[in-house]
């Protein structure tokens, strides 16, 4: 067992307390990306001065001395960033270490940046190559299955790695959803589901248009529950996660254990999707430590907990949040997470 996993165990022991404790440093490796999904505007982004190597190296080492445990190196595309296996070997050295793809270089890089990860996951919403382009923008699905397939080569090289799918549930994606779960099941390999972040809808609406009928949705999330009764180790999410989405319930949004770093070093609070988002800091001009715990930043994170979004389930929030809201919840997570370790 790393030690990193002890910190996250400490980190959320004292967020259960009310003491502020970041858990995962989420860090935009590039704004570049070589997709243009239909439900992301990342890509329209203009790329800035991005950070160098020796710049995210210090913004590591920082967010560790807050108390981060998990780093995530997200995009854009993080595989464009020719730099991004130095990256990861530096902060493995230090923290839980996640990379989130695409997928479409990943047969390419495999074996640049497997050594320095413990959770590799890739996005994919179905397995139709149509219905791929018309919602990446691009006709390469091929090219994310090659990548998938390339893990599974290496599995045994790997042993360490934990591989998992992500598939955003949407209206276009629902009918997938039960050939995505036989299709992890057959590879050996986890599978996780959040439904999207509308961009233009009425965030106070329960049930989205981009989510499709209230029916269908439902039916979907109740298949994912049923599967992963039976197959556990597959489905990743947790139970309480899924059906939290299902009963449409509100949750207080402990935004304050992200740290959302973009490719230049600007740290966002409390999130993208937040109606009052902005940026509370920059690495280049303020240490970290000054940036999380300013007023700005503080209010604005007080701001998430009240979250008027009603259509907003990112995991990435959503399940350290409900972990930390309850001490059956913390059990229960914590289980989950051993038990992925384990599979």
């Amino acid at each position: 067992m790393r030690l990193p996993y002890f910190r996250l165990v400490k980190g959320i022991l004292k967020n259960k307390i009310g003491v502020q404790a970041p858990l995962t440093l989420a860090y935009e490796a590039t704004a570049a990306c070589n997709l243009r999904c239909r439900f992301c505007s990342f890509w329209k982004r203009q790329r800035g001065d991005e950070l160098e190597l020796s710049e995210v190296r210090d913004a590591i080492a920082q967010a560790v001395s807050e108390g981060a445990s998990f780093f995530a190196a997200t995009g854009g595309e993080p595989l464009l960033r020719e730099d991004i296996p130095q990256i990861l070997k530096f902060a493995r050295k230090r923290m839980l270490t996640l990379l989130v793809t695409n997928g479409v270089l990943l047969a390419e890089r495999i074996d640049e940046i497997a050594p320095f990860l413990d959770f590799l996951t890739v996005s994919l919403d179905t397995l139709n190559p149509s219905k791929y382009k018309y919602l990446r923008g691009c006709d390469c699905l091929e090219d994310v299955l090659e990548g998938i397939s390339a893990y599974e080569e290496r599995r045994k090289k790997y042993p360490h790695l934990k591989f998992n799918i992500n598939t955003v549930l949407m209206r276009e994606t629902l009918p997938e959803v039960p050939y995505l779960l036989n299709f992890a099941l057959k590879k050996r390999i986890g599978i996780t589901f959040e439904p999207v972040v509308p961009l233009t809808s009425d965030a106070s609406c329960e049930n989205p248009p981009e989510w499709g009928s209230p029916e269908d949705f439902n039916n979907a999330l109740k298949e994912i529950l049923r599967f992963k009764a039976r197959h556990p180790a597959t489905v990743w999410n947790t139970d309480y996660y899924l059906k939290w989405i299902l009963e449409r319930k509100n949750f207080i949004c402990r935004s304050e254990t992200l740290i959302r770093m973009d490719a230049c070093g600007n740290i966002i609070a409390p999130c993208y999707d937040h109606p009052s988002y902005d940026v509370v800091g920059n690495i280049r001009e303020k240490r970290l430590s000054e940036i999380l715990h300013s007023k700005k930043a503080r209010e604005l994170h007080e701001s998430a907990h009240k979250c008027p979004r009603k259509d907003c389930y990112l995991m990435c929030y959503v399940e350290p949040s409900l972990v930390i809201s309850s001490f059956s919840l913390a059990f229960r997570g914590l289980a989950s997470m051993f038990m992925k370790l384990r599979a």
